[in-house]
């Protein structure tokens, strides 16, 4: 479980927690993971998005490790999709990757607190 997940109080009713970063690689199998939560806050703020229909999907650029490309459905609990891509590479999110795309882009604190 990452760090954030396992500070971060659960504040919803319904299924517990389900991390994205289980062995530190990004798994499909997730439910309200805080770093994706915070990953997510980054990227409605500041990245590239789109929404089509009820799909979202993000681009954040993460020079020169390449861009961060995410996808999810609505606004609900679970990431489907995180990954880094450049010209030569197509692989899995690592935590790592995700903290220091929150770190190095940042959030507001007001929605710091939403994301908690």
């Amino acid at each position: 479980m990452c760090r954030l997940c396992d500070e971060t109080p659960k504040q919803w009713v319904g299924d517990d927690r389900k991390c994205a970063f289980p062995n530190g690689v990004f798994s499909a199998d997730n439910w309200n993971c805080a770093t994706v939560a915070k990953l997510r806050s980054v990227a409605n703020r500041n990245a590239l998005t789109k929404t089509i229909e009820d799909s979202h999907f993000a681009v954040i650029p993460m020079y020169p490790d390449g861009w961060i490309v995410l996808s999810w459905y609505k606004e609900r609990g679970r990431m489907s999709q995180a990954m880094l891509v450049n010209d030569d590479v197509r692989e899995p999110l690592t935590l790592q990757l995700a903290m220091a795309a929150i770190e190095r882009i940042g959030i507001p604190k007001t929605l710091e607190r939403i994301a908690k």
